[in-house]
């Protein structure tokens, strides 16, 4: 199970701009539970999930927090400073969809 981003207007998924694989969202199941603790929105591996430049703001800062917090080897570190440029590359806003 994975997890494909798209820009927000990109409504025919033509170009995928990254992934969250199944041991990414294991790795960030306590970010994404933060996240629809505050937000209401769950973002999972089976649905598809409108994210917006607000929420992606607040999805960088829980990531960036988790990074700080979490006793974490070299390489999920590393893999979780990734996936915080990927979010804060976006303009718009994402697109989540599942398998």
């Amino acid at each position: 199970m994975a997890l494909d981003f798209y820009n927000i207007s990109d409504s025919s998924l033509q170009q995928r701009l990254f992934e969250l694989t199944e041991v990414d969202i294991y790795n960030l199941i306590e970010v994404l539970n933060e996240y629809r603790r505050l937000s209401g929105l769950q973002i999972d591996e089976y649905g598809t999930t409108r994210i917006s430049q607000d929420h992606i703001e607040l999805i960088i800062q829980l990531l960036s927090d988790y990074l700080k917090k979490a006793r974490l080897n070299v390489s999920v570190r590393e893999r979780l400073s990734d996936i915080i440029t990927r979010f804060s590359q976006s303009k718009e806003g994402l697109m989540a969809v599942g398998d």
